[in-house]
This record gives structure tokens, sequence and C-alpha cells, in this order.
């Protein structure tokens, strides 16, 4: 092979390495931009479990009408109570929260009163009536305790008059009455979309019997021993952009990624399939074949030319002798010397 052919053959190696190498760094930029993104986004889109304590409490004090038995104008609570001397109820309705750490979060409460008839055989409803005392109250706060105290007045007379009426009028037995006052208290963890996260509800209810001579008030709550979780997620302002830069990255990716692939195959030059054959060669039989630098040692022989190594492999495993392999800038030559006679393979880098 002339040398200004040899010349042009590694100008155009050269170019080509070049070219592939831009890819590749092409590739491993956008790459890291993706990665980039994607660390970002995880990492100030962060999701808290922080735990808290909450307790609620009931006090409440039973006003008489006027009589000539107690001095007293109340009976105070876990007593039982002559349903002809009620006046009203007051009640102190209590709710204390206490985080572990601090965070933003939100927390809403209003107070319902709720008189039901219940049929005592089946236990569903006759009667439901739902009554807000005071309206759904709001707040965001990152305080690490809230106290909430409200008292309210219970007409009591009012609803035990009104399902004593409904008895009556429709001549309804086998029932039970009872008047339930209700603290509803939500825990919202922390979001730029409250509305949409995950409510914890707590219930304080103070339950009253109705349409009886006597009755006793009843307090119960959901409220759990154990620490409960809020979840807190903080979201990112720049969410919207990690979320565009990561697939179009990927997508660009992806396209550089199978233009280098087809560059490579369609500029394969003879040199580079050269040298992919040497080195397959090599990294097959290498335990069989040694390198010599001088050829001159078998001019005397008489040499025979074969058209693929697996001939010359053939000859190997009949002779049991070594592979000899001399390399020039153009060409390889792996040879097997017998007596006079040099079995060769050639591999030459063609046009």
């Amino acid at each position: 092979m002339k040398k200004r052919e040899l010349n042009n053959i590694y100008k155009k190696d050269i170019k080509r390495n070049n070219t592939i190498t831009k890819y590749i760094c092409a590739i491993v930029i956008i790459f890291s931009i993706f990665l980039s993104a994607l660390t970002l986004y995880i990492g100030q889109n962060k999701i808290e479990y922080i735990k808290y304590n909450e307790q609620g409490k009931i006090d409440y004090k039973v006003y008489l009408k006027e009589n000539n038995f107690f001095e007293k104008e109340y009976i105070e609570e876990n007593n039982q109570y002559i349903s002809t001397l009620i006046d009203y109820i007051e009640s102190n309705f209590k709710y204390n929260l206490s985080l572990e750490q601090e965070t933003t979060y939100k927390y809403t409460y209003k107070i319902v009163e709720t008189v039901k008839i219940i049929d005592k055989t089946t236990k569903r409803p006759l009667y439901n009536k739902e009554e807000i005392i005071i309206p759904e109250k709001e707040k965001i706060t990152n305080e690490k305790n809230i106290n909430i105290n409200e008292q309210i007045k219970i007409n009591y007379n009012k609803y035990n008059d009104l399902m004593n009426n409904f008895i009556n009028i429709y001549e309804v037995g086998n029932t039970e009455s009872n008047l339930t006052v209700s603290m509803i208290i939500d825990i919202i963890g922390s979001s730029e979309d409250f509305e949409n996260n995950k409510k914890n509800e707590s219930v304080i209810t103070l339950t009253i019997p109705l349409t009886t001579n006597t009755m006793a008030i009843d307090i119960k709550n959901n409220l759990i021993d154990t620490n409960n979780i809020i979840i807190c997620e903080e979201k990112s302002k720049l969410n919207i952009l990690y979320l565009l830069i990561m697939p179009i990255s990927l997508i660009i990716d992806a396209i550089l990624t199978l233009k280098l692939i087809r560059y490579i195959k369609k500029t394969r030059s003879n040199k580079t399939k050269y040298e992919k054959e040497i080195k397959k060669i090599l990294n097959n039989y290498r335990q069989y074949i040694q390198k010599v630098d001088n050829q001159t040692l078998f001019e005397n022989y008489e040499q025979i030319s074969l058209s693929t190594f697996t001939d010359l492999l053939e000859i190997r495993d009949t002779v049991q002798g070594p592979i000899l392999m001399i390399e020039q800038k153009t060409y390889t030559k792996f040879m097997i010397p017998t007596d006079n006679i040099l079995y060769i393979y050639t591999v030459k880098v063609n046009k």
C-alpha cells in the first residue's frame, strides 16, 4: 500500500475518532443535565413524617330550672340528672396538640350538634338532623403546640321537646333518642395545595340521651394514645422546569446515541475492520500465538498462503507448534514453520 494512501487512512481515522469523541461528550453532558434535574427534583421535594400527640377533654355543667330541692344552680359532671329539671347544659370543649418538631401545617375545627331517633331492634335511624353550632375555623401555623378551647351552651329542652313531639305524633315505639355534640378537628400536613393533602381527623363527642326521665351524659373521642403521624410535603417552585428538562434530555440523549451508532457503522474504515479482526484472533487464540520481530529467518522456507485462520489452526493442531505473529503497519502475518515449509495466514489493511 502506498504511503499516500496510508496517510489518507490515518487522516480519516483521526477525523472519525474526533467525531465519535464529540458525540460521546455531548451524550455525557446531556445525561449529566438529566441527573442534575432528577437530583434537584428529589432533593427539593421532601416528604417528612412528623409525630404528634393529641389530647381532648370536655368539661360540662348541667344548669337547673328553679326548684325547691337543689341549692346550687347547676350540678357538676359525672352525675345522673332528672330530665324535667334541666334548663341547659354548659360545655367546654378542649383540644391540645403537640408536635415533635416545628413545621408548617393547617388545622381546622368545627362543632356540630346532631339529634337522632334510632330503632332499638334494627339500630337504624328513624330521624337524623344536624346543625352546625360553630362554623369551621381554620389556621395555617408552624407552632409546635396548639390549644383549642370552645365554650357552648346546649339547649337541652329544645331537642328533648322535638323528639317527644316526633314520637307522640308518629306514635313511634321501641326507640331511643340522643343528642350528640361533636368537635371535629382536621390536621393537614404542609403542602402548596392543602386541599389535596391527607387529613388526620379527630373527634370529641358529648352524648346526651333524650326522652328519658333521668339521664347520664357520656363523653367519647377517637384520639389515639400512641403517636400520630402528620405528613408534610415540601414542593419546589421549579418542579415544572425539572419535569420538562428530564424527559427532553433523555430524548436528546437517545437521538444522539442512535446517531453515534449509525455513524460508527457507516464510517467504519478498512483499518478499523483490520484492527477488529486482529483483536478477535488475539482474544480467542492468544495462548497459541507468539510474536516475533524478524521475518528474514524464514526466507529459505517454501511459503504456502492460507485463506482462513481456521486452516492455520488445523495445521497447529497437527504439528503441535506455536503460531508466530509478525505485525507491520499495513498487515499482520500469522505463521507456522514446519521443516522447510512456512504456512502463512495474512490479514491486510485493504483499500
